[in-house]
Order: C-alpha cells, then sequence, then structure tokens
C-alpha cells in the first residue's frame, strides 16, 4: 500500500480525517475507498528495421552457391551490392537481386548497415 493522504478540503475528507482519529487505523479510515490499480497498457515500439547489404570486393566475379561449400549457382561481378539475409560466420545467404539468393564467403563482402 502505498502513502495515503487525507485532504480535508475535498468532499469526504474531513469525515475520513474523524474515522481515522476514531480507529486510529488507516486502512479502516480508507476502507470505503475504491482500490483503483493503474491500468498499465505496454505498447510495443515498432521494431527499427535494419538493413544489412554489402558490396564484393576483392574478387572480379564471386560464386553464389546453392549451400555453403555447395554447387555454384551464378557469378555476381566485383562491387555488384547484395542484400545479408543470414550471416553464417565465414558464409552469408544473400540475395543478390529480388528472388535470387544464395551463399557467398563473407571475405569477399565488404558489410553495411542501414536503418534502426
Amino acid at each position: 500500500m502505498g502513502f495515503k493522504t487525507i485532504d480535508l478540503d475535498k468532499p469526504g475528507g474531513y469525515e475520513r480525517y474523524k474515522k481515522l482519529q476514531e480507529t486510529k487505523s488507516v486502512k479502516k479510515a480508507f476502507e470505503d475507498e475504491e482500490i483503483k490499480k493503474p491500468e498499465t497498457k505496454f505498447v510495443e515500439a515498432p521494431k527499427a528495421e535494419v538493413h544489412k547489404s554489402g558490396k564484393v570486393i576483392g574478387v572480379d566475379q564471386l560464386r553464389v552457391r546453392k549451400q555453403p561449400d555447395g554447387d555454384i549457382l551464378y557469378l555476381i561481378s566485383k562491387n555488384s551490392i547484395v542484400k545479408i539475409l543470414e550471416d553464417h560466420g565465414t558464409w552469408l545467404f544473400v540475395e543478390t537481386t529480388p528472388g535470387k539468393t544464395g551463399y557467398v564467403m563473407s571475405q569477399f563482402i565488404e558489410t553495411t548497415t542501414t536503418g534502426g
């Protein structure tokens, strides 16, 4: 229970004061008061969208693979921009153009982060 105050200028204040004096009990003085718990509403803050992308560096052509160390799907050129979807340490799962995805070695991607 928090602190209670009796405001003698408010309606019922003097009656509450008299009840406190008679009973010597704060609880009894305020027993007619409806306990109102503050309504707590948790509003989830919108998550900042973070975009991680990268640029092909260090090689003229970078192999995009079906899986790490897997079959080569296609090649992308130096300075090509990729969207990084997943980071698996030495391998990145990237989107090179809308709908075209695959794995590339992370050592050949210079990453940048925007947003957030």
